[in-house]
């Protein structure tokens, strides 16, 4: 009987090894040498060992380093969800895809709403004030909802199931939250800590 059991449990365990291993490789063929392009700004914390930057897909508002939406990359790597990226320069920074943030979303439909494949180029109807908030990863009264995702990103569903709610709410840093309140016209008028 103990033989059967671990003959069994070999077997599992040996299926859910290959299996992982098989669905860690379809991934990474996808973007992996890709040249991509940020969709969204991204906010970036220190990385670990010989990464430079680091995101989580909670995507804490209030870190340090802003990478602008149109940023240009190059793939270096994707695990199952996790994708590592090169810049212009060489600077290595790491997304990381964190499911209970998203529960409608697989780590491919939110890589797919991060990056692209051809190059980003802003909406032509944003104003000055807004195209400047957006290079440098800003929020204001007054801005599109638009421009506020362009600026810093989307919030977690966790926090925002409908992206189209007239209140996204996004996390600052670990536990903080912010939120924005629209207006009719889709435009900022309040932001509450």
């Amino acid at each position: 009987m103990q033989t059967r059991f671990s003959r069994r449990a070999a077997l599992f365990l040996l299926a859910a090894v290959l299996g992982g291993l098989t669905c860690a490789c379809a991934t990474s063929s996808k973007w992996t040498n890709q040249t991509v392009y940020a969709r969204v700004g991204m906010k970036f914390e220190s990385g670990r060992r010989e990464v430079g930057w680091h995101m989580y897909s909670t995507n804490h508002i209030g870190l340090p380093k802003h990478i602008p939406a149109g940023t240009k990359f190059t793939v270096s790597d994707q695990h199952r969800n996790r994708i590592d990226l090169a810049d212009e320069d060489g600077v290595l920074v790491q997304l990381e895809f964190v499911p209970r943030s998203h529960p409608g979303l697989s780590f491919d439909a939110w890589l797919e709403r991060q990056l692209s494949t051809t190059p980003v180029e802003l909406p032509g109807d944003l104003d000055s004030r807004e195209r400047d908030a957006i290079a440098h990863g800003r929020y204001e009264i007054g801005m599109s909802r638009a421009a506020l995702l362009l600026s810093i990103g989307y919030p977690p569903e966790s926090l925002t199931p409908n992206q189209n709610d007239a209140k996204l709410t996004y996390q600052s840093k670990r536990y903080d939250k912010i939120a924005f309140q629209f207006d009719d016209r889709d435009r900022i008028s309040a932001i509450r800590n």
